[in-house]
């Protein structure tokens, strides 16, 4: 605020000499003069300021061929002129002139008598003089024809007394608006184009983050899915020149074969495979994990890669640099509700992200929370850009069948809603009740609030984290009904391990029944989403 007012006080300075040079600078008579000629042809106006007619003082115009009467304008400067004179045209030629006079600041100030004002000066001859006009035609071998302009007095040139209070006023308030929307322009938090760089604040500090360059505040409640040690000497090895992939299997593979699967798999990025942003598009990650989308595509695309928990951020610039891929990467650092970005994206991702915002931050409830995370990410999207959430179906069947939850591994807590769960589950499930998902009228609901106008759903098969296949749900239904119709089915599985559902049969059985209905897309196992 104390810089908007300094900078409000300089652009009024500026704008009241603007406007006051303005008057100086630029004509404010004007010599208006109405002939009809029979072919087109320069004139020349030439005005004396006290050093006699030069070329430098001068001004041209041309007359039009035309047999009605039309008004020509020749700008004067600003300044005491002694005399006048007109070179009709270059050698010969002819002209009538029915009206002479001159205005200030569009105020007429003198009407020349064409008759006794005008007067002809050399190679010119009167032709013929009529009641309202007069008619001027070059001499035999004329070779350079004068009108001379015979002034009363000279004109005033600029002084304070001079001084139009009203266009200086005018003149200064255009100046003054002009520099706060351009001030307005360059202070406000949306750019009107990418410049290389990504600019965001967090708290007080403005960042401008270069490509391959990163920022990170620690933070002390950050979301791990493999002990910090595991992931510090993984990416070591990484930096001493193993392949990635080699490490992780070496680490993950018989270990935690799902998080292996779920970190390398090309099933994990299918659905932005099978819809590639353009290449200059701009995209943010948010909570990028193990880099399963950031780095496949830097390799086409900028990428801004938030991620809060240090070690999977570290693991995501090496791999980016083993895979030549740091110069289209930005790496941040934190969470994604602690910064404000001026920068606008093409495409953010929330993939695995949503859910989980309510049990790191209890200044909310989570439902509340989703809800600022989701404004927040429509006010950070370009006029074209897209938010890709990638989500869990709170009524997904599975998990009305028994299933554990994905994500705190409780059965029979999700599929009741946050205010049910809330009032029903005790202090035990308190993680179950801040990590929340919803169903697809919920998730619609959501988005519409926080902004969005367009809002896709498809059924992610047997979930989103690895797909196999993707049905769009419209007004009309989805194709994944027409699937189970059809006697297909692709197991599902429990989201904690990967293990396969014991009770595989029933489920087919009943998804069968709902199909038929034309609802089966309703308890699907979860979604993607696409909202702008």
């Amino acid at each position: 605020m104390k810089h908007f007012l300094l900078f409000s006080i300089l652009s009024a300075l500026v704008a009241f000499g603007g406007g006051l040079y303005l008057q100086v600078k630029y004509p404010k008579h004007e010599l208006f003069i109405s002939a009809k000629t029979e072919s087109e042809t320069p004139a020349q106006l030439f005005f004396d300021l006290g050093e006699g007619f030069k070329e430098k003082n001068s001004v041209f115009h041309s007359w039009k061929r035309s047999n009605q009467f039309q008004k020509v304008v020749f700008q004067l400067p600003f300044k005491t002129i002694h005399k006048l004179r007109l070179d009709p045209f270059e050698k010969t030629g002819f002209v009538e002139i029915n009206e002479a006079y001159i205005m200030k600041d569009n105020e007429l100030i003198n009407v020349l008598d064409i008759f006794s004002q005008l007067v002809v000066s050399r190679d010119l001859i009167h032709e013929s003089t009529k009641e309202d006009s007069i008619i001027f035609r070059s001499a035999a071998m004329s070779s350079d024809p004068i009108i001379e302009i015979v002034l009363k007095e000279p004109l005033s040139g600029w002084s304070l007394e001079a001084l139009s209070i009203q266009r200086w006023s005018i003149d200064t308030l255009l100046i003054f608006l002009a520099m706060m929307l351009m001030i307005w322009t360059l202070t406000s938090k949306t750019p009107t184009f990418f410049t290389g760089n990504i600019l965001f604040r967090y708290g007080k500090e403005k960042v401008n983050l270069k490509n391959g360059n990163s920022y990170s505040k620690k933070h002390h409640n950050c979301y791990r899915d493999a002990p910090e040690d595991t992931l510090i000497d993984a990416r070591k090895r990484i930096d001493d020149g193993e392949k990635w992939e080699k490490v992780l299997s070496d680490k993950f593979k018989n270990k935690n074969d799902w998080l292996f699967q779920i970190i390398t798999s090309n099933s994990r990025s299918k659905f932005l495979k099978d819809r590639m942003p353009s290449p200059n598009d701009l995209i943010l990650d948010i909570g990028a994990g193990w880099g399963q989308f950031s780095i496949p595509l830097a390799k086409s695309n900028k990428v801004c890669s938030l991620e809060p928990t240090p070690e999977r951020l570290n693991i995501i610039k090496s791999i980016a640099q083993q895979e030549k891929v740091t110069d289209n990467m930005y790496f941040i650092g934190t969470d994604y509700l602690d910064i404000e970005f001026q920068t606008k994206f093409d495409l953010i991702l929330c993939i695995g992200v949503l859910e989980w915002i309510g049990s790191f931050r209890e200044e909310q409830t989570p439902g509340k929370i989703q809800s600022v995370f989701l404004k927040k990410s429509r006010s950070e999207l370009s006029d074209k850009g897209k938010l890709v959430i990638g989500i869990e179906n709170r009524l997904g069947l599975k998990y009305i069948m028994g299933a554990r939850d994905d994500h705190h591994g409780f059965q029979d807590v999700m599929i009741y809603g946050e205010e049910f769960a809330e009032r029903f589950f005790g202090e035990d499930f308190v993680d179950a009740r801040r990590c929340i998902v919803h169903s697809l009228p919920e998730y619609k609901a959501m988005l519409r609030s926080a902004g969005f106008q367009n809002i896709k759903f498809y059924v992610a098969i047997p979930d989103y984290k690895l797909v196999e296949e993707i049905f769009p749900i419209t007004e009309s239904g989805s194709s994944y009904n027409e699937f189970l119709n059809n006697g297909k089915w692709i197991n599902e599985h429990d989201g904690i391990d990967g293990s396969p559902l014991a009770n595989q049969e029933k489920l087919q059985h009943l998804y069968k029944s709902l199909a038929k209905m034309n609802i089966a897309h309703y308890f699907a196992p979860s979604f993607f989403i696409e909202a702008y």
